[in-house]
């Protein structure tokens, strides 16, 4: 018996997979969807993510399984991905939809980092330093790396870097150029929690 492939294609137009936004942030959820018409049944759905240029279908990682019609697993990973789903029927058919693109993208400085509460503080008190460092005559820059790290969920920070002593006199600007950061911890698979540099 032949396959029919206007079957095939008939039934799996009626499987529709979607994001809810082609850009999320890291630590935001990946917002895929299935949905079904015709009341069909499913015994099975998983979603699955890849990297842009894999291009093999088979190749990738599963980031949800069970039957749920959303995923909102959290993305850990920056990077440019394909997502899709692989929809089983309560007749066995299994379905895999087209590939979808979302992008992952680190923390924006003004809108996420600089709101959180945990670097504001820090801000501050790096800020209160290099007050601190002021004398009449001379003053001195302070800064430090910003980590996001996937595991906590949390902002982390680097050592307080000094900058050089700079004369009081209108003339020489602040600055400071900081120190090698940390060596970040970063997995090729995208379900693997790390430790990002992120400001």
């Amino acid at each position: 018996c032949e396959e029919n492939p206007d079957m095939d294609e008939a039934l799996k137009s009626k499987v529709k997979f979607s994001v809810n936004s082609s850009k999320i942030t890291m630590l935001q959820p990946y917002g895929l969807k299935v949905g079904l018409l015709d009341r069909l049944q499913t015994t099975k759905i998983e979603y699955w993510i890849k990297w842009e240029d894999m291009v093999d279908t088979d190749q990738g990682w599963l980031l949800q399984e069970g039957n749920s019609l959303k995923c909102d697993v959290s993305a850990i990973r920056p990077g440019c991905f394909k997502v899709f789903a692989v929809v089983t029927l309560s007749d066995n058919t299994v379905i895999t939809t087209d590939l979808k693109d979302i992008e992952v993208r680190y923390p924006h400085a003004d809108k996420d980092i600089a709101n959180s509460p945990v670097v504001k503080a820090k801000m501050e008190e790096v800020w209160q330093a290099t007050k601190n460092a002021m004398t009449t005559t001379h003053r001195q820059e302070k800064g430090c790396w910003i980590y996001l790290n996937t595991l906590t969920g949390q902002y982390e920070f680097g050592d307080i870097d000094n900058g050089p002593l700079v004369e009081n006199n209108g003339k020489d600007g602040g600055h400071i150029s900081p120190s090698v950061p940390k060596k970040v911890k970063q997995s090729e698979s995208p379900l693997e929690h790390g430790y990002y540099r992120v400001a």
